[in-house]
């Protein structure tokens, strides 16, 4: 590491050093340590010092809350022992191997207080110029990102509200009208009355409940409820919407193939919330294959986050469209409400995950989420049960 500044007033004293010398020298630098230990653990960044074999030289009270470590039981342990946050390891790693620094790197650390911060890391050189080590600050971002997606929130409640408000008002009180009627017609027919007529009042019931429940689909997405996040397996809960959806499955003719994850991965999420969007998916991919096909649902955890995609043999998308799939209001269907998908983005985006879509029209469509996994140290994991009267593959998901 780079040598300080008393050390070299001291050797360049020759070799004779008297002892009241050697004592003012050794007090300045404590002196000097003890202020920037104050200055260090006064600022608002966490900050930590490794040297060229990754062991800790330096870490400030914020780096052991933030990463969850004790600053003075783990100075000159090497990184790997105490921290396992493969996102803050990995780029450490690259600037001690390639001496370069990195700027501005966004990551999401999932501790007990779950935090968006920025990491830069600065490589550190001696007065001769040999590399010795690196620099690493962390800024806390969360507030930013929260304001960044509140922002975003506004304008797309602001858009819903627009519709939602308007659809209330001119389609609901008609609907119920309109359903109340019905129910009347239906009850003055009778099983006695003429079969094409008691048929066509049923459409008509039919076709009102299926307008109401768009309706509150629009309401919902204006209103969301609060979500309520707590420790879900991604397992569990595929098997869940795959339970949910099979009859609509079944209906379409189609067999899920379900590769589920080798290992038991816990997520931090709303269970409502990631559920719908799971089904939101699913139903997209049952409107594309409307002569059946297949529908393959893969799982798979790498280091600190879990990946998910779900792949249709349906018609897909053209590549004019791909980049409005996410957007608000936006169909392709002529009974589309342009919700399925954007609120699908909209919950991944809410739990710190991110998702895209490939397509290829004529050939179906891929969406991939990516969310991160809940973890304490490095024990996330154990044997996932398997699930029962859903179709489970034993092999292993084709990448």
């Amino acid at each position: 590491m780079v040598r300080s500044r008393f050390i070299n007033r001291v050797l360049g004293r020759g070799e004779k050093i008297e002892k009241e010398v050697l004592l003012d020298c050794l007090l300045e630098v404590t002196e000097e340590r003890d202020l920037l230990n104050v200055i260090f653990d006064s600022i608002s960044e966490a900050v930590l010092v490794f040297d060229e074999t990754e062991a800790l030289h330096f870490a400030n009270l914020n780096a052991g809350e933030w990463l969850d470590f004790d600053p003075a039981e783990c100075l000159r342990k090497r990184m790997g022992s105490f921290l396992h946050h493969e996102e803050i390891l990995d780029p450490i790693r690259v600037a001690l191997r390639n001496g370069e620094p990195i700027e501005r790197l966004e990551i999401v650390i999932l501790t007990r207080k779950p935090r968006a911060v920025q990491m830069s890391i600065h490589p550190l050189s001696d007065q001769q110029g040999r590399f010795g080590g690196v620099l690493v600050f962390l800024f806390d971002v969360t507030e930013e990102k929260k304001r960044q997606v509140q922002a975003q929130e506004t304008k797309w409640l602001s858009t819903l509200n627009a519709f939602s408000s308007s659809l209330a008002h001119e389609i609901r009180n008609p609907l119920n009208s309109m359903g109340i009627h019905a129910q009347l017609m239906r009850r003055k027919l009778g099983k006695e009355g003429d079969p094409d007529l008691i048929r066509s009042v049923d459409i008509i019931q039919e076709e009102i409940q299926i307008l109401n429940e768009k309706l509150t689909g629009f309401l919902e997405a204006a209103r969301p409820r609060k979500p309520q996040f707590e420790s879900i397996s991604i397992h569990d809960l595929l098997g869940e919407t795959l339970k949910l959806v099979g009859p609509e499955l079944e209906q379409a003719g189609i067999e899920p193939e379900y590769y589920p994850p080798t290992v038991h991965t816990t997520v931090f999420a709303d269970r409502v919330d990631l559920r719908r969007a799971f089904v939101n998916i699913l139903k997209n991919a049952i409107e594309g294959m409307t002569e059946g096909g297949r529908l393959i649902i893969r799982s798979r955890t790498e280091g600190t986050h879990v990946f998910l995609s779900f792949t249709d043999t349906g018609k897909g998308i053209s590549s004019e469209i791909m980049d409005r799939v996410f957007e608000l209001g936006f169909s392709t269907k002529d009974t589309g409400s342009g919700l399925g998908l954007a609120q699908v983005e909209r919950c991944i985006r809410e739990h710190f995950g991110k998702i895209d879509i490939d397509s290829e029209e004529g050939k179906g469509t891929t969406i991939r989420i990516e969310l991160p996994v809940l973890t304490q140290g490095r024990r996330l994991i154990e044997m996932a049960p398997p699930l029962e009267s859903i179709s489970v593959s034993e092999d292993k998901p084709v990448e």
